[in-house]
């Protein structure tokens, strides 16, 4: 149906937003790209999301209002939709994160690191960056 092309690495992850036409991926070459179906798979944002490898993307399940990303390079960040300003960046550790997850409203993301911990965060509603706290 669709081809979607633009990253210059392998692509290692994706997700489908609640709304049924936004698609997110994630790649070697360290950013996340906005697709939308609807569009013929148009690029409709390209975020330098990352220094390293993109392990995850997930929208928030409830509404879609925020993409999660995360890497090899240890953080996790959070995006708002539909203009993909940076919400929160937040380090996760000094391991790669391998995996992340957002709980629908984004008041808690889970990441699962190379150092074989999967932890739990409390991300603030409000701006701003390195004040999530984690708490499992």
């Amino acid at each position: 149906m669709l081809t979607l092309s633009g990253h210059v690495r392998s692509v290692l992850c994706a997700d489908w937003s609640p709304d049924g036409h936004t698609i997110a991926t994630g790649a070697g070459d360290a950013c996340c790209r906005v697709w939308d179906a609807r569009r013929a798979g148009a690029c409709v944002a390209t975020l330098p999301a990352h220094g390293g490898l993109v392990t995850a993307v997930r929208f928030e399940a409830a509404a879609g209002g925020a993409l999660l990303t995360a890497s090899h390079d240890g953080t996790f960040k959070l995006w708002q939709a539909p203009r993909w300003g940076l919400l929160r960046a937040v380090r996760a550790g000094e391991d790669k994160v391998m995996a992340a997850d957002v709980a629908p409203g984004c008041g808690l993301v889970a990441t699962a690191s190379y150092d074989r911990l999967v932890k739990v965060w409390s991300v603030p509603p409000s701006v701003g960056s390195e004040d999530a706290m984690m708490v499992a």
